[in-house]
């Protein structure tokens, strides 16, 4: 376990799937991350990568060659090892196998980083493509906020009242469409309501949301414009204590096109090059 910490937060990372299990306030203890209870969610803030979601039955192609994979990827099962670390930041690093390869036609090196600065932890994802192709890929984060109790008590709270909504059909693949959502002053009422069907995937959301109580204190703020899109969701049954916040750089698999070297939504670097997202969260209240 890999801990960070200053005189505000303190953090807990674990080294498999670089995964963060714990934030928490110095001053009051208070834990924002959901703690992995299987009763609703056996995970705190898995990192998604080379998938996002579903695939159509399990399966991609890339090119004419058929490969599967699992939901969300398998980044988040990889062990990571330690390149550099003090008090405050940590660089994690994971080098593609030949396992791997078997199941994603790309050598690669995944890097995260993580940094203390304040009442922020400041986070960054570099994927760098060893091949001599370009690679075709998703990145996505999905951290589980812990919400206090009341739940509907809280709002997330953008800064835009005009976004798109993903379209996606019945076994959750995403039908290559948008439509428009509106949330009135930017403010989405969170109830458990409101995730039974699943994910609400937003797109043109502006970079930035909160969550913010019935008086306006924001409790958490994801600061994420490297991310075009933002899924919220709980598990749909049950009444679970947290919200996962999730920056995503492309949708999860579509509906009727499973080659990922034609999903313009998807990142693509080039042979020998590689590609940084970046985000930040910030607890107001520690």
């Amino acid at each position: 376990m890999i801990r960070l910490s200053d005189s505000v937060i303190k953090v807990e990372i674990a080294e498999k799937g670089a995964e963060i299990i714990s934030v928490r306030s110095v001053r009051n203890g208070t834990e924002y991350i959901w703690d992995r209870g299987p009763e609703y969610w056996p995970w705190s803030a898995p990192i998604l990568f080379p998938f996002i979601g579903r695939l159509q039955e399990g399966e991609y192609t890339d090119g004419e060659a058929v490969y599967k994979m699992s939901m969300h990827g398998f980044i988040r099962d990889r062990m990571f090892a330690v390149q550099a670390q003090d008090d405050t930041h940590a660089l994690l690093f994971y080098e593609s196998t030949d396992d791997d390869f078997q199941i994603y036609p790309y050598r690669f090196t995944f890097f995260a980083e993580y940094e203390i600065a304040g009442d922020a932890l400041k986070i960054s994802f570099t994927v760098s493509n060893r091949s001599d192709k370009t690679m075709h890929a998703a990145l996505g984060f999905h951290p589980g906020i812990r919400i206090p109790e009341p739940f509907d008590g809280y709002s997330a709270v953008f800064g835009k009242s005009d976004m798109s909504i993903g379209v996606f059909s019945d076994s959750l693949l995403w039908k290559g469409s948008e439509k428009p959502y509106k949330a009135e002053n930017g403010t989405i009422a969170l109830t458990h309501e409101l995730f039974r069907n699943d994910a609400l995937i937003l797109s043109g959301y502006g970079g930035a949301m909160a969550i913010s109580d019935k008086d306006g204190n924001d409790f958490v703020r994801v600061i994420s414009p490297d991310f075009p899109i933002l899924g919220l969701w709980q598990p749909s049954s049950g009444e679970a204590p947290f919200v996962c916040v999730e920056p995503w750089s492309s949708y999860p698999g579509s509906d009727g096109l499973t080659d990922i070297s034609r999903r313009s939504d998807f990142i693509s670097i080039e042979a020998g090059r590689e590609k940084m997202m970046a985000l930040r969260i910030e607890f107001p209240g520690a």
